[in-house]
């Protein structure tokens, strides 16, 4: 027997054609979990590897 979700959009996607915040911050902290779309925006953000250098970067790789 079929199990139906009333009301309830089970066609839900990651959109990959648009940045998000959270797999730009994976992207900066070197990580594995993001697009290159995410990588093209988060590129030009002058200074970068000096707010994510230090204890960010070292308690993330900890995880």
């Amino acid at each position: 027997m079929e199990q139906q979700d009333a009301g309830r959009d089970t066609s839900l996607r990651i959109d990959t054609g648009k940045p998000h915040p959270a797999r730009m911050y994976d992207w900066f902290l070197g990580g594995k979990d993001n697009y290159p779309v995410d990588e093209e925006l988060g590129e030009p953000v002058p200074g970068q590897e000096n707010v994510l250098s230090g204890s960010y970067v070292a308690v993330a790789r900890k995880g």
